[in-house]
């Protein structure tokens, strides 16, 4: 009966619910990746999460011919790309069911584990596990390393505790617990717990113990072994530290957010924690208390960070439950008031549980993925060009949901989620089209660089809606606005033409600087020079106002060079000299290239300097022109 309960909360309606979420895209992505390429390393995050995760759903997806659906970029199928994940995230929450019924029952009867089961199938909070996220992939390897742990040693007698079944079983709970940690750091918490568990089914056998903790440690350290043996240790290091220092999200926050969707389950279940505190129950305070003193401590939690947590309050509630009946069942009137109050319990839950998964929260991501999908393809065919190249004038900002098939799969850099934005932004295209929906708003509405940066770009170009998505009942609208990069707002903003005669240039040595109608050439000549290596500048000479807050630099130029290794810069210094903000230019091998800059939001200066530099490497001629070179505040 769990397990059919399980089939139905956890397949019904995979794809109508629950609202996509970020993190499933890229490691949707990751999967892909490596099914085509074997790579393992995420080039555009970095070593943020060890790969257990990624090669466990990419094995799934090849058994499906999954890449089958990628054939194009264009016409793709969102609905059927997201759905067969996701059934497989079901598959392996009807094992967790399973595993919780298994481990319960071996623990302490079939009772409990029968309901613990019941409770894990209809709780609302289970939903969890329907996203295509690490924590969904961990969780059974995480139950099986705990029941082959249990399994152990069991029923078996004295003097023949190490025999080969013994051994394997212990090897077994080691290695699920090694690839639960080679999946996501946080499993490292259950080391405690599986450990106790064989220490005593082995009757405190050290040597026993010991054996187990060796796939523990072996397979995680495989992780930093790759990064070693690819030459990319500190960069390795460098994403773990990252990773642990991430803008905080305290536990309190997370454990708020679980009371608003799951209140009886958490207050049911705590109570059961605190009755196993009183009986001394060393697996529900092992299985909880560490695990949350780590989330403390890490300080970024969110709600789906503590799928394990539900799981241990599922058992410690079913625990509650079968003790308060056997306490009462000699009590007639008592044992009837708590099987109904049990009874509705389920109820409650059963049913807001039917009430989420039966809902559409996707709509309007599919709705809008398409479209963007058919505009892109259009404006293709209108280019009367068949290659991708002919949309490389256009950048995509959105959502992972939107952005991870073109960025992973066909390795566009022309998309880009938000939350991807370097500190540095920039736009090498003439249009942006911007998928908003509830995540991006509240990014847009941050005071942050990405925030600030963004709001300016679309007040400061002309910016425009190509259409609305609406939900059909639950979830937020999505706007897809297209911004034009080569038509600035001019009523709401104040541009600074640097291609103006009255801006006066200043060069040095080999430099040469000529106007034309609405061009700037500097030029450097080298051929004559004494030595190979030369710094050439232009310093602008006109002090440039930068008060009026973030101010964005809005460039067209081409540069030809006979050295491929000759560097072209822009530089910009206070009235001290001290730099402020600098960037290397492309080579365009003499093709005029657009592009859309920000300086950033701590530049504010009432006079600046600014500098165009060409280093060069080698003699010979080297030429960068502007036609289009401006300020905009």
């Amino acid at each position: 009966m769990a397990l059919v309960l399980a089939g139905f909360t956890h397949l019904w309606n995979p794809i109508g619910f629950p609202v996509p979420n970020e993190d499933e895209s890229i490691y949707l992505g990751r999967a892909v990746n490596f099914l085509n390429t074997l790579e393992l390393t995420d080039n555009s995050i970095g070593y943020n999460h060890p790969y257990f995760g990624q090669i466990f759903l990419a094995a799934f997806l090849g058994i499906t011919d999954y890449q089958d659906f990628f054939t194009s970029p264009g016409h793709l199928n969102y609905e059927m790309i997201f759905l067969i994940p996701r059934i497989f995230m079901g598959i392996l929450a009807i094992a967790d069911t399973f595993l919780i019924f298994k481990i319960a029952e071996l623990l302490y009867n079939r009772k409990v584990g029968f309901v613990a089961a019941i409770l894990f199938a209809v709780t609302p909070t289970t939903w969890l596990t329907r996203w295509i996220l690490l924590d969904s992939i961990q969780l059974p390897l995480i139950l099986l390393s705990i029941l082959f742990a249990v399994f152990s040693f069991r029923g078996t007698r004295e003097g023949s505790k190490n025999n080969s079944k013994n051994i394997l079983l212990v090897l077994l709970s080691g290695t699920f617990l090694g690839l639960s940690i080679f999946t996501k750091i946080p499993a490292i918490m259950i080391v405690p717990l599986v450990g106790y568990l064989i220490f005593t089914n082995s009757k405190w056998n050290f040597k026993i113990l010991g054996l187990w903790f060796i796939p523990v440690i072996l397979i995680p350290l495989l992780w930093p072994a790759y990064s070693i043996s690819v030459g990319e240790f500190n960069s390795w290091l460098n994403g773990i530290i990252k990773q642990a220092h991430r803008a905080p999200n305290p536990l309190y926050f997370s454990i708020t957010e679980f009371l608003m969707r799951d209140p009886l389950l958490l207050i049911v279940g705590t109570i059961g924690i605190i009755l196993a505190v009183v009986k001394k129950d060393l697996f529900i305070l092992l299985a909880v208390i560490p695990f949350l003193i780590f989330m403390y401590f890490v300080n970024y939690v969110v709600l789906h960070h503590l799928m394990w947590v539900v799981v241990i309050l599922c058992i410690s509630a079913s625990r509650l439950f079968v003790d308060i009946l056997t306490f009462v069942k000699r009590y007639k009137p008592l044992l009837l008031l708590s099987l109904g109050g049990i009874s509705l319990f389920f109820v409650f839950a059963f049913t807001s549980t039917i009430e989420l998964v039966t809902r559409n929260e996707t709509s309007q991501f599919f709705g809008a993925a398409a479209l963007v999908d058919q505009y892109l393809e259009a404006k293709l065919i209108t280019n009367n060009n068949n290659s991708p190249d002919s949309n490389k004038n256009i950048k995509v900002l959105g959502n992972t949901f939107f952005i991870w098939i073109q960025q992973y799969v066909f390795h566009n850099d022309n998309y880009v989620s938000f939350f991807q934005i370097p500190k540095k932004l920039e736009f090498e295209n003439q249009n942006v089209i911007s998928i908003i929906d509830s995540r991006f708003k509240r990014e847009l509405q941050r005071d942050d660089y990405t925030g600030i940066t963004l709001r300016k770009m679309f007040s400061t170009f002309d910016t425009k809606s190509i259409a609305t998505f609406n939900p059909t009942l639950y979830g937020d609208k999505i706007d897809i606005l297209l911004t034009n990069l080569e038509r600035p707002n001019k009523t709401a903003i104040e541009v600074t033409n640097i291609l103006d005669k009255a801006n006066h240039w200043k060069k040095s040595k080999y430099m040469d600087i000529q106007r034309g109608l609405g061009t700037l050439n500097m030029t450097v000549d080298t051929k004559n020079a004494t030595k190979d290596s030369n710094v050439n500048t232009a310093f602008l000479k006109t002090p440039l106002n930068l008060t009026k807050g973030p101010t964005l630099l809005s460039i067209g130029y081409l540069t030809k060079s006979d050295d491929t290794n000759t560097e072209f810069i822009i530089e910009i210094r206070d009235k001290n000299n001290t730099e402020l903000w600098t960037r290397l230019l492309k080579h365009t091998n003499g093709i005029f290239q657009p592009q859309l800059l920000s300086l950033g939001t701590d530049i504010s200066d009432e006079q600046i300097k600014l500098d165009v530099k060409i280093r060069t490497n080698e003699k010979g001629l080297h030429t960068i022109s502007f036609n289009k070179f401006s300020l905009i505040s």
